[in-house]
C-alpha cells in the first residue's frame, strides 16, 4: 500500500542492517556497537511512522518535512549497505595474499583502514541525523502504530444510495407520480 511505503522502506533496512551485524566487514573494525545503535534509533522511528504518514494526508506542511528528512536519511542508509556490500565483494576478489598485493592495496584507493573510519563516520553522521528525528517525531506527537492497527476512510466512489437511507423525500416522490 503507498501509505506504508515509509514503513515498509524502513523494515526492509533494518532487515538488511541487521543482517550485515554479522558479516566480516563489520567485525573486524568494530563498527557492530554503531551499527546496533542505528538499528534501534531506526525502529523507533518506525514505530511512529504510520502515524506520520497519516498526518501528511491532512496537508501538515511540517510533517511533510518531517518525512522528507526521514527519507534523505533512508536513501543515505541504502547507500551505506551499498557501500558494505561493494567493500565485501572487493575483499573476495582480493583473495590472493602476496605481499605486493598487499601493499598496492593498502596504498590505494580503497584502502580497507580508510574505508573503516569512513564507514564509522557515516554510520555516526547517520546515527545522529536519525536520533535528530526521534527528537522532533515527540514535537509532533506521533502515535506508536503497526499495520493492522491503521484507521481506513473510504470515501465513496458511486451515487447509488439505499432507499433506506433516504429520509423525508415521501411528499416530494407523491407530487412527481400525480
Amino acid at each position: 500500500m503507498a501509505e506504508d511505503l515509509f514503513f515498509n522502506m524502513i523494515e526492509k533496512l533494518i532487515e538488511k542492517l541487521i543482517g550485515k551485524l554479522g558479516s566480516k566487514v563489520v567485525e573486524s573494525w568494530n563498527m557492530k556497537v554503531d551499527l546496533e545503535n542505528l538499528v534501534e534509533k531506526m525502529s523507533e522511528i518506525n514505530a511512529v511512522v504510520l502515524d506520520a504518514e497519516e498526518q501528511q494526508s491532512t496537508n501538515n506542511h511540517q510533517v511533510q518535512l518531517w518525512l522528507e528528512k526521514l527519507k534523505d536519511a533512508l536513501d543515505d542508509a541504502d547507500d551505506l549497505l551499498d557501500d558494505f556490500n561493494t567493500e565485501e565483494l572487493r575483499r573476495k576478489v582480493m583473495t590472493d595474499n602476496k605481499k605486493a598485493k598487499k601493499v598496492r592495496i593498502f596504498f590505494s584507493s580503497s584502502n580497507q583502514l580508510l574505508f573503516s573510519f569512513k564507514m564509522v563516520g557515516k554510520i555516526k553522521e547517520l546515527g545522529k541525523r536519525i536520533e535528530a528525528l526521534n527528537v522532533d517525531k515527540r514535537i509532533f506527537n506521533f502515535t506508536n502504530r503497526t499495520p493492522e492497527q491503521r484507521v481506513f476512510k473510504q470515501r465513496e466512489t458511486h451515487s447509488f444510495v439505499r432507499e433506506e437511507e433516504v429520509i423525508g423525500r415521501e411528499e416530494e416522490k407523491k407530487e412527481l407520480l400525480e
